[in-house]
C-alpha cells in the first residue's frame, strides 16, 4: 500500500484500505514496496500479543501491531 501524502495519518489510510480484506489471497512472489518501523512500548506489545495469540498464520510486524492498537484504542475496543 503506497503512502498517500494527502492523508493526515497512516491510520486513516489503513482504515480505508483493503489491507485486512485480502487475507484469502496467496502472497507468493509479492515484493514489499516499503517497510514501516514504529516502536511501541512493552505494555502495548503485550496487549496486542494477548489479543492476537490465537490467530494462526497472522504474522504482524510491530508497525502493523501499532496501527491495529491505535485503531482498537480509538474505537474503544480495548
Amino acid at each position: 500500500m503506497p503512502i498517500n501524502k494527502s492523508n493526515n495519518t497512516l491510520l486513516e489510510q489503513v482504515q480505508n484500505s483493503n489491507l485486512f480484506k485480502d487475507s484469502d489471497k496467496i502472497s507468493n512472489n509479492k515484493k514489499l514496496e516499503s517497510t514501516i518501523v514504529i516502536k511501541i512500548n512493552e505494555d502495548h506489545k503485550k496487549i496486542l500479543e494477548n489479543h492476537f495469540k490465537n490467530e494462526k498464520g497472522l504474522a504482524l510486524s510491530s508497525g502493523i501491531r501499532q496501527i491495529i492498537f491505535e485503531y482498537m484504542k480509538e474505537n474503544n475496543l480495548i
